[in-house]
């Protein structure tokens, strides 16, 4: 994970470059260019779904999700959004304006999350840090596993179906091998 931290930092001139060439090769000149980040929270433990007193229509808990974000996410974001302003102006193309509001949660105004809830399941080798195996089966119930992308151990920034049909593939076969 820090890996994958460090290679976006690297790449970071590389992407306020990108933006910035964006921005100043447009032919008609705009007065506001929306920038919308897409960023991976990394894996906290404090992060929970737990089941409600309340029902749904079928007499099911409803769950309450409780997702948190780390210090150094938010570290992460503020960095790279100061250094894109700074370059921003430094080139001359203008000022980069930031809603930094936050609403009744304390959560920013402008987020929003991907509406795909990852990792309550984690998929680790290790029983004491994931809910099943690399395989998807759940480390203390034989015969059950888990499918979907519950069982990431961490969300990365793009949408999900292509890893879980791979996933779901591999326990497949695995499912046919052990048949």
């Amino acid at each position: 994970l820090r890996a994958s931290a460090l290679a976006l930092w690297r790449d970071a001139r590389a992407a306020i470059t990108t933006v910035a060439g964006y921005v100043a090769t447009r032919r008609r000149p705009r007065r506001q260019l929306a920038l919308r980040m897409v960023v991976e929270a990394t894996p906290c433990a404090d992060s929970r779904v737990t089941l409600t007193g309340r029902r749904d229509a079928f007499g099911m808990p409803r769950p309450r999700v409780n997702w948190r974000i780390n210090e150094s996410d938010w570290l992460g974001v503020t960095r790279f959004r100061d250094t894109l302003a700074r370059a921003i102006e430094t080139n001359g193309l203008g000022k980069l304006l930031d809603d930094r509001g936050l609403n009744a949660e304390g959560w920013p105004v402008s987020m929003m999350g991907g509406k795909h809830h990852m990792g309550t399941t984690r998929m680790h080798a290790d029983p004491a840090r994931g809910v099943v195996d690399p395989v998807s089966k759940v480390h203390s119930v034989a015969n059950l596993y888990v499918a979907g992308s519950s069982v990431f151990p961490t969300c990365g920034w793009a949408n999900p179906t292509f890893t879980i049909l791979a996933l779901s593939i591999r326990l497949a076969d695995h499912l046919k091998r052990a048949i």
